[in-house]
């Protein structure tokens, strides 16, 4: 074979290899949006599982596939999972990630709170995207009957009590948005803690008078019962929480805009109101909170 023919066959192979290097990219790029599942959790409570549930099946309808953990637990829980990658989308709360999950006092201002928020996770490979209108706030109840015979109105008042017993979660012990902050921010050394994990029992509680005060959702619809009052935070020891998506910064990369923009769309379509409607469906109407989920991205053509 000539020399010019060998540059010829040359030059054929050449343009076939960037041909079939061309389709291999693309197939990449499809591979990245079909490739290894987003593992999507929440916390132990209803409307992050809710909220997650949500995340998910939006990713889904835009082709990524999902893989679900939902009512993993508490920070305690959950952060651990994520640093060993076993996670890679959460919905966060913005004041209590902050306090709860990185021992930080937060802000007052949102942005400000974010901005906090988002340089912490970046150190453990994690991107905070916007947050939604929606927050769930913790909030201290008592019932009405109590409050009125000893006035109590705020947290403050909380001190003209002999005896405060307060039913929480067990991680509320060492927060400083529930007993810790009571502790230290109120100096109320009157108050003492019993574990209860579900809400229901806690209100039990309450209204059989074996406790005085209990910590509740804003976002739980049992807040609704007639028999009961919500007290001020009159030193703000609550931050702002609004939920917002946390994201491993290299799944983000990998999969782009697209990406993104699937989650944001979910985010901002968020409110506190629809939430307790959630919410109630769950846990007053026995409904699925998958199926809940579902329903909310169709009324709002998300899915």
């Amino acid at each position: 074979m000539s020399l010019g023919k060998v540059a010829r066959a040359v030059a054929v192979l050449a343009v076939s290899a960037l041909a079939f290097s061309g389709c291999g990219g693309g197939e990449e790029q499809a591979a990245e949006k079909g490739g290894q599942p987003i593992t999507v959790a929440s916390f132990n409570f209803t409307d992050s599982v809710i909220i997650a549930q949500a995340y998910a099946s939006a990713l889904e309808s835009a082709g990524y596939p999902v893989t679900r953990k939902m009512d993993l637990g508490a920070r305690e829980v959950v952060y651990p999972a994520m640093e060993k990658g076993e996670l890679q989308l959460l919905p966060e709360y913005l004041g209590s990630a902050l306090s709860s999950g990185f021992g930080i006092d937060p802000p007052t201002d949102p942005e400000k709170a974010t901005s906090q928020l988002s340089g912490q996770f970046s150190k453990k490979g994690f991107t905070v995207l916007p947050y939604a209108e929606a927050q769930n706030n913790n909030e201290l109840v008592t019932t009405k009957q109590l409050a009125g015979q000893r006035g109590l109105k705020t947290y403050s008042d909380l001190a003209k009590l002999d005896k405060v017993v307060l039913a929480a979660p067990p991680e509320c012990r060492e927060r400083d948005t529930c007993l810790k902050g009571l502790k230290d921010i109120y100096g109320l050394d009157n108050v003492e803690m019993r574990s209860v994990q579900e809400a229901a029992p806690r209100l039990e509680q309450l209204k059989s008078g074996d406790v005085n005060l209990i910590r509740l959702f804003s976002t739980q619809p049992i807040l609704a019962d007639d028999g009961l009052t919500t007290l001020k935070d009159d030193k703000t020891m609550l931050p702002p929480e609004n939920v917002l998506p946390v994201i491993s910064s290299d799944v983000l990369k990998k999969r782009g805009k697209e990406l993104q923009n699937t989650i944001d769309a979910v985010t901002e379509k968020l409110t506190t109101k629809e939430l307790l409607e959630l919410n109630r469906r769950v846990e007053q109407d026995g409904e699925d909170p998958a199926d809940v989920a579902k329903d909310w991205l169709e009324a709002r053509n998300i899915s």
